[in-house]
């Protein structure tokens, strides 16, 4: 079924699940995910024109965001686990990433706006395979103690990076 002109949506309070590519494609301006939603999958509103989103509490699953170009700001709740690709979310400016327990490659790629990138409450792993490349605007990040890897093109194409503190925990860097 082609959404493609569809700009608003009213979710039932009932949903649990969006699934993969929902509403990809649409020319969605705005949602509200309703409380009680654990999964978004992947793709779910990628290329849309979402400038916003609050994500509830207790999501688990979180992707489909990708080349949302006019994405200038997003909740990740600290219950998210999984977390999917933000690829191409050209005025998306700051993030702050919970503790994710499985590895996503890309993550952040080209968010050619993105300034400012908590990850206090990141905790252990790794900073992903290309997962802040091609943030040309990223001018300093401080990765958290008990991150233990940083792995290859991490950074890559961050022109204006100018400043990356490294924890003791830091063990490889690919």
């Amino acid at each position: 079924q082609d959404l493609g002109s569809l700009q608003r949506v009213n979710l039932p309070k009932s949903l649990r699940i969006i699934r993969k590519s929902t509403f990809s494609g649409c020319c969605l301006e705005s949602i509200s995910i309703p409380e009680g939603v654990k999964y978004i999958g992947e793709d779910a509103f990628s290329s849309t024109a979402l400038t916003s989103v609050l994500i509830p509490d207790g999501v688990i699953h979180l992707a489909g965001f990708d080349y949302c170009e006019n994405l200038e700001s997003i909740n990740i709740p600290k219950s998210v686990k999984i977390l999917g690709n933000f690829s191409g979310c050209a005025k998306l400016t700051s993030i702050k990433i919970p503790n994710i327990q499985i590895p996503i490659e890309c993550l952040f790629e080209n968010c050619t706006s993105l300034t400012d990138v908590d990850l206090e409450d990141y905790g252990d792993g790794s900073i992903f395979i290309e997962m802040f490349k091609g943030c040309s605007a990223l001018k300093e990040i401080k990765i958290p103690e008990g991150v233990t890897r940083i792995e290859k093109n991490a950074f890559t194409d961050c022109v204006q990076l100018s400043s990356i503190w490294l924890p003791s925990s830091v063990a490889k860097i690919d």
